[in-house]
């Protein structure tokens, strides 16, 4: 394993500062901002540690650090997986998965599930993610989905549409007698023709 930090993000690399005398190496599969959400929240608690040893650390620098005074705790992370899933009615599922070297196990298994108590600041979305949002500690995210159908496949009636129906329908009608009536005319005549002729 490297000491030194790397990062590759699904948007491009960036390299991915890291506090001096801090020895981990992270690999970010996804979003950058959805892996540092839970990576820069405090996630873990409201302890900070340096590769899961207990020791207290500054703040990470970078466009995805605290809030002034805030402390993260750090693990050596093998990768992070965030996806936010519509299903078929609409309804958000996110999921999240946190995978961590054998070391770091027990304490990364103690901290699942708790609250973040670290604010996070909001960064700055570029061009590839503009559509990825930040949390920071007790702040609700409100995500709308909007299910856009072509028109021709649209089941809403206008007045439009209903007056074009019912002309549609009124044509086919009107060809429908005309055809009728020609053929009954035509039966009549056959019926006043003399047997002889």
């Amino acid at each position: 394993m490297s000491d030194k930090p790397e990062s590759r993000h699904g948007t491009g690399n960036r390299p991915q500062n890291a506090a001096d005398g801090a020895s981990r190496r992270t690999f970010l599969k996804g979003s950058a901002v959805s892996a540092g959400m839970l990576a820069t929240a405090g996630c873990f608690g409201e302890q900070s540690a340096t590769g899961g040893n207990g020791e207290t650390t500054e703040m990470v620098p970078g466009d995805g650090e605290p809030a002034p005074g805030g402390q993260v705790r750090q693990f050596t992370v093998h990768a992070i997986e965030a996806d936010v899933v519509y299903n078929a009615f609409g309804l958000h599922q996110p999921k999240a998965a946190l995978y961590v070297l054998e070391e770091n196990l027990v304490e990364a298994l103690a901290a699942s599930g708790a609250p973040p108590t670290t604010p996070s600041r909001t960064c700055r979305t570029t061009h590839a993610i503009r559509n990825a949002r930040r949390r920071t500690t007790a702040e609700t995210i409100s995500i709308r989905r909007r299910r856009r159908r072509r028109r021709r496949n649209s089941r809403r009636q206008t007045k439009r549409s209903r007056r074009r129906r019912s002309a549609r329908r009124r044509r086919r009608t009107t060809r429908s007698a005309r055809r009728r009536g020609r053929h009954f005319i035509a039966r009549a005549r056959r019926k006043r023709r003399p047997s002889g002729s």
